[in-house]
């Protein structure tokens, strides 16, 4: 067991409660040609809502485990790949924009003395937060390029446009824009059965690219990976 088997548990349990209340919702259903309780619809409509949030849950907590084991790793600053440098200096990055006209310079400085600086590498993940706040396909591909991840966003190239539908559908019950049963009218019973899996398999392709990430310790620029993968040797032994 390693420490995404805990992230791939709780996802678990999102996705049973999720088709817990689905199970329910399914018993209003009446056969066509009759029309749809108003009960029936909006828990279509609640349904999408919670299968947004599973996903979003899925994502978001694959982050912050991979953010803590990368900041736990011990890994220098000067030894971090490229593309998560964005994450690693994102407090001084955020104080060279802030910086007034007598200190843009002692701060620019500050900059390019922490990228080749030994001390170890924090993951500030706060700087994709607010990308999650809305987990379009764009918002996970952009979480995968920050990380440094080089597998596919999804695992299911059609999921794209899941997924976008579904925060689109999520964005309108929770904003008000639409009542939930009419959203809920939008999909069938077959096509929730269906996403309900797809996403639920989509959570968990993120947790195998973080992992595998992680394992092969990916977040380690590949010119010093040789030396990290020695020193997990020794611990090991």
């Amino acid at each position: 067991m390693d420490e995404f088997t805990v992230v791939e548990q709780e996802i678990s349990v999102r996705f049973a409660g999720l088709r817990a209340f689905w199970a329910d919702v399914k018993v209003l259903a009446t056969p066509p040609p009759a029309p749809q309780s108003y009960g029936h619809s909006a828990g279509r409509g609640f349904t999408i809502v919670f299968l947004y949030g599973a996903l979003e849950y899925g994502l978001t907590r694959s982050v912050r485990q991979l953010s803590e084991l990368i900041s736990d790793y011990a890994v220098r600053r000067s030894d971090i790949s490229s593309p998560l440098m964005c994450l690693v200096h994102e407090p001084t990055v955020k104080a060279v924009n802030s910086a007034g006209k007598r200190t843009r310079i002692q701060t620019r400085l500050r900059l390019f003395d922490a990228i080749h600086s030994t001390e170890y590498a924090v993951v500030h993940d706060e700087l994709i937060a607010p990308e999650l706040q809305n987990v379009w396909t764009k918002s996970i591909q952009d979480t995968f390029s920050v990380f440094g991840i080089s597998q596919a966003a999804v695992f299911y190239q059609s999921s794209s446009d899941y997924i976008d539908r579904i925060v689109n559908d999520r964005n309108a019950v929770a904003h008000g824009r639409e009542a939930p049963d009419v959203v809920g009218a939008r999909y069938t019973v077959h096509e929730i059965d269906m996403l309900i899996e797809r996403l639920e398999a989509e959570s968990r392709y993120f947790i195998g690219c973080f992992r595998s990430f992680y394992q092969n310790r990916e977040f380690v620029n590949s010119r010093h990976r040789h030396r990290y993968l020695k020193r997990d040797m020794k611990i090991s032994n």
